[in-house]
Formats: structure tokens, C-alpha cells, sequence
């Protein structure tokens, strides 16, 4: 959640906190003598010292920290720790925080944060009965030291209940601040600047979120809070690039904690623009925050409600392709960004073949990018894919001429696990192919989905067709259409179509396999002129010849 100008993209990286927090119907304790933490009643004023309870990242043990409230907007209130006070946070910063979060952003010169994010999503919560939010700025314990990566910020829905409460995640019993509030760190985070901008519009869309859909599975809430940076004007650039590095990373499933997060909020990132751009815009994305269903479940229901036919699935495998080809000028810009430049980096690059891989790995809704190259336009790939497992397969061919994209085909896998196909299948010359293929999760497989899969692929020499017309010497009204080829049979049989006067007499049946080669046999009705006769042979249903029965 921060700019790559700020922070060494090796070095260290930010993530957010929320998704280690958020669980469902938290549980009250009994009563232990101890009283409720208290529910702020009178008007603050700047001055004012506040004891909060903070979340140690390291053990998730709660804590107490005193603040000071140093500045209140007409939406916020902004606290910083004590002891951070002059060492890592000045009068400067906050004053630039409280003018981007309420006055003007990147974005938007006239509308803070607030103003954005409320349009956008929807009013926060407000538990407290105070119609501004907390924002804490405080140092918040992590491993950063020892893992190179550091919360910048975090939600913690126990504050939208009261008194002490049995955490349903981490199963440790926590206090209520009893506050709509979002907590942003002071260290190795500069609050005062963009990476610290972008963390309070990332972390204030959970808040916003939590009102409306307290089910909401971790990628769809991250990659909204992602969306939510992006429209203040403090898009993560980091965590594109990481996604764009790792492009196997599992959209739905979130990575486990002391995983690599970075390529997983680049995911999400990613998916909530493309349905941004292509699905409705923001209003998409609001209906989504609001929709009560959660993960795949919710998306298919706003894709339904704003009239279109797609599935979650149908969408990704468009997006699958995105990601890699980025180009806005090809189908419409079906396949592209408008907001951002992404090209997500190829698994393999094939330049000689043949080639034999076996046991490759995909997790549900990730993808690899395999590359075909250094072959002849003209000359035609043998492209045999086997799925290892029960899940099924969705595989997608991009054909390149000259570095420009020509065509992009679905390569069906049959109920065996198997696709079998002669690239390339577009009707033009091509000299590079991507194969996209990805796992798609079944409804009823729980958990995270993993599946291997082999491929196998060859350059074949540039098949030569030649057809030739013979009419029988003893019947007349006996004809063959023959196709001969310059190299053995073709793997799947060609078809044949023949029209009179444009009208359709035969409508593409597989013609007759002699050895290597291939025949047609028709019979002319009498009163029929032989020069009516038009025929067509397709393969792949790609017309690959035609004629009349007089033309040799």
C-alpha cells in the first residue's frame, strides 16, 4: 500500500493488518470484575490524552498506549501516540493528513478521503455516536525486522462492539475501544506522505465496509481497499509490480500469515479494476461493498444485477488474459487497462522443441503464461495439454504476428483432462503463441484447490495442401473431391461443404481418410449443372480450400 518512490521494492514492503483481525460474531465474556473501557461522552478538544488499546503483530496480544489528540476535522479526529510524538510524527504531518483527508487528494482537489470514500461505498459506522472517526497514529509492533515486511495500518472490528470479547480469529481475549476507528503506523511508515495517504484510504474503506457486509471473504475486502487507494489518487504501484512478477498467485485463496502478501493485493488490486473498467465503474464496486454474499458468490450476483450474462469464471479468464496482454487497442480493449500498465512475466518461454513438461502445479483461479516461439510463419505447433487432477482446466491461446496480438482462442479440455490442438487456429500467419491455462475451483471443492498438469508440444513441417476434382469415367454423375497433404494425416479430420446456387446441399461432414490423404464422393442429381457446384473443405473450422467441380 505504498508508492515505489518511497520504499525499495526488495527491501521492505507494506501490508495491511485487517485480514489477520477480521472473523465473524465476536464473543462477550463473562463478567471478570473489570469495567467496561469507557465510551467517550463529552466534546474533545486538542490536548486531550487518550489510553488505547493496540494489537501487538508479533504475538497479537493486546496493549495500552497513551495518545494525545492532536487535530479535529468536521470527520475525524487524529491522535498520535506519545510516544512518537516529535519523533516520527510533527505538527506538519498531521496537518497534511487532516487536509487530504478531508479537503483535497490527488484526485480530487475539491474532496478529501472522506468524501470520496463515502460517495463511493457508503456512510462508516458509528458506534460511538460521534459522527468522526478516530484516526491513531501510532508505531505498531511487528516482525518487520526479522520478515522485511511491516503493517501500515489495520481495522479491528472489535472495536464495533463493547467491553471485553473472546476474538473470534486469534481465539484471545481483546478490549473494545468502543471507537469507529483505523489505526496507521508511524514507523518505518512516513504518515505525512503518499505511502501514508494511501494506508488511511485503504484502511477506511474496511471500516466503511465493515457496515455493510461484515462477511466479506479477505481478497474481495482487500482488493476494495486496494480500488479505494486508487481512487484517492495513491494507487499501490508496489504491489502491481509484485503481482506482475508472481502471476500464479491464487486470486480467492489469501495466503496464509508469514506468506509473501505482496502478489496477492496486486491480484485483488488488479480484479477490482478490471471490473471497474469493463463492468460499471465505481457503481460496480459499491454495489459489491454492499452485496450481503460474499467471495465469487457476491460478485456473480452484482455481475447479474447490473444486466450482465458473465460468471465470476467467464470474467476471469478475460482477466487472465489482461494481465499479460494489456493492450486497449485490441478487441474493444476487452483485454486491457485504461488506470494502469501490467504485463505479468511468462513461466516458460519455449524456443525448441519438441518439448515434454510434466508437473506443473496451478492453484484455483491462478495462472502460469507459457510462451511458443522461434518457429516459421507458416509452420504449425502440436500443442497436447493433460490436466493431473479432477478440477477442471479453462486454457486460453494468444497468437502474435510481429509482436502484435492477432487472435485469442478458447482451447476446449475434453471430459479426459486432455486438449489436443494444431496451433495456430487463426486463419493468419503467426510467429509467437501464449498459452494461458489456469485451475478453476468447483463450487463443492473446499479449501484451497491445487491441480498438476503436463504438456507436450512440437514444430511440424509447413503442411502443403493440394485438392484435386475427378469425375468418374463410367458414371458421370459421380464425383471426388480429394485433399492431398505433404506430410501425414492431419490429426483431426477436415470437412466438407458443397453448395448450388448458394444453396446449401452438404453442411461440413468429415470426409472419407485414405491413408495420408482425404476424399469426398458426391453424386449429381440429373438437371443438376456441374458448374452450380461450388465446394469448401474446413479444418478446425477454418476454410482451407474451395473450388467447383469444373475448375480442374
Amino acid at each position: 500500500m505504498s508508492s515505489t518512490h518511497l520504499f525499495s521494492f526488495h527491501a521492505i514492503a507494506l501490508i495491511c493488518g485487517t485480514p489477520d483481525l477480521c472473523d465473524y460474531d465476536p464473543r462477550p465474556l463473562p463478567k471478570v470484575g473489570v469495567p467496561l473501557s469507557p465510551v467517550q461522552k463529552r466534546a474533545l478538544k486538542i490536548g486531550d490524552q487518550v489510553s488505547f488499546y493496540g494489537i501487538d503483530f508479533r504475538n497479537y496480544n493486546q496493549y495500552r498506549t497513551k495518545a494525545t489528540l492532536r487535530s479535529v476535522g468536521n470527520f475525524c479526529y487524529i491522535f498520535v501516540e506519545d510516544s512518537q510524538w516529535k519523533l516520527t510524527v510533527t505538527a506538519l504531518a498531521v496537518r497534511n493528513l487532516i487536509r487530504v483527508f478531508e479537503q483535497r487528494t490527488l484526485s480530487d482537489r475539491n474532496r478529501g478521503i472522506y468524501q470520496i470514500e463515502t460517495q463511493a461505498f457508503g456512510q462508516p459506522p458509528n458506534v460511538d455516536n460521534d459522527d468522526r472517526i478516530y484516526i491513531l497514529l501510532l508505531d505498531i509492533p511487528d516482525r518487520f525486522r526479522v520478515q522485511g515486511e511491516f503493517i501500515g495500518g489495520y481495522f479491528n472490528p472489535i472495536d464495533q462492539t463493547r467491553g471485553r470479547l473472546i476474538h473470534p480469529k486469534l481465539g484471545k481475549a481483546m478490549w473494545s475501544n468502543e471507537r469507529d476507528m483505523i489505526y496507521i503506523d508511524t514507523n518505518p511508515l512516513s504518515v505525512g506522505t503518499n505511502a501514508g495517504f494511501g494506508t488511511v484510504a485503504h484502511e477506511f474503506q474496511h471500516l466503511i465496509h465493515w457496515k455493510h457486509d461484515q462477511n466479506e471473504e479477505i481478497w474481495v475486502n482487500e482488493g476494495i481497499s486496494e480500488y479505494a487507494m486508487l481512487l484517492c489518487g495513491y494507487p499501490s504501484i508496489e504491489h502491481l509490480k509484485a503481482f506482475g512478477q508472481n502471476p500464479n498467485t491464487s486470486l480467492t485463496n489469501w495466503p496464509v500469515e508469514g506468506a509473501n502478501q505482496l502478489p496477492s493485493y496486486g491480484a485483488t488490486y488488479l480484479w477490482m479494476l478490471y471490473l471497474d473498467e469493463h463492468y460499471g465503474g465505481t457503481s460496480f464496486i459499491s454495489s459489491l461493498v454492499k452485496n450481503r454474499l460474499a467471495g465469487i458468490s457476491g460478485i456473480n450476483q452484482v455481475l447479474q444485477s447490473h444486466g450482465f450474462s458473465q460468471s465470476f469464471s467467464s470474467v476471469f479468464s478475460d482477466w487472465k488474459v489482461a494481465n499479460y496482454l494489456d493492450d486497449v487497442t485490441f478487441e474493444q480493449g476487452r483485454f486491457g487497462y485504461r488506470k494502469v500498465n501490467i504485463q505479468a512475466r511468462i513461466h516458460r518461454k519455449h524456443r525448441y522443441y519438441p518439448i515434454d513438461v510434466t508437473g506443473d502445479q496451478l492453484e484455483g483461479y491462478a495462472t502460469y503464461y507459457l510462451e511458443f516461439s522461434n518457429f516459421r510463419m507458416g509452420q504449425q505447433i502440436s500443442f497436447d495439454f493433460a490436466s493431473g487432477g479432477r478440477i477442471p482446466f479453462d486454457i486460453r491461446a494468444v497468437e502474435f504476428l510481429k509482436g502484435k496480438p492477432i487472435n485469442i482462442s478458447n482451447l476446449h479440455v475434453s471430459n479426459n483432462g486432455k486438449v489436443t490442438r494444431i496451433l495456430p487456429l487463426s486463419d493468419k500467419m503467426v510467429d509467437t503463441i501464449v498459452i494461458i491455462p489456469s485451475l478453476e475451483e468447483l463450487p463443492n471443492v473446499l479449501g484451497k484447490s491445487v491441480s498438476s498438469y503436463d504438456y507436450r508440444a512440437e514444430i511440424g513441417r509447413e503442411v502443403v495442401l493440394q485438392t484435386f476434382v475427378l469425375q468418374n469415367p463410367v458414371h458421370g454423375r459421380y464425383w471426388e473431391v480429394l485433399l492431398i497433404l505433404s506430410k501425414q494425416a492431419l490429426p483431426e479430420t477436415p470437412q466438407i461443404s458443397v453448395l448450388t446456387d448458394q444453396k446449401l446441399l452438404v453442411s461440413k461432414i468429415p470426409m472419407q481418410q485414405i491413408q495420408d490423404n482425404y476424399v469426398y464422393q458426391l453424386y449429381l442429381p440429373p438437371k443438376v449443372d456441374s458448374n452450380s457446384i461450388i465446394w469448401r473443405i474446413y479444418y478446425l473450422d477454418k476454410q482451407i480450400s474451395t473450388g467447383n467441380l469444373n475448375s480442374q
